[in-house]
């Protein structure tokens, strides 16, 4: 992934931190297209559920590819 500027919110989809990504989410942290990336990569089913309750819209097409390419099938079943 080619990101710059890495925010916090997105860091902890990343890793898969359910936690720390309420909490950072709770004190009005801002989401956008780019963390569905970072939520695949963390195989966590809980952020991806927060994503869809928070409406963050995401390109199914691109999940799609992000999943296949890095290997993680299984959260591309998460997100449909």
């Amino acid at each position: 992934m080619n990101y710059q500027k890495i925010s916090l919110i997105e860091y902890a989809a990343f890793c898969g931190a359910p936690q720390i990504f309420n909490y950072l989410l709770s004190n009005g942290s801002q989401l956008d297209q780019s963390i569905c990336f970072f939520s695949i990569h963390g195989q966590n089913a809980e952020i991806i559920q927060l994503l869809e309750d928070e409406n963050v819209k995401l390109d199914k097409y691109e999940c799609l590819n992000e999943s296949i390419k890095c290997h993680h099938n299984e959260s591309y079943f998460i997100f449909f």
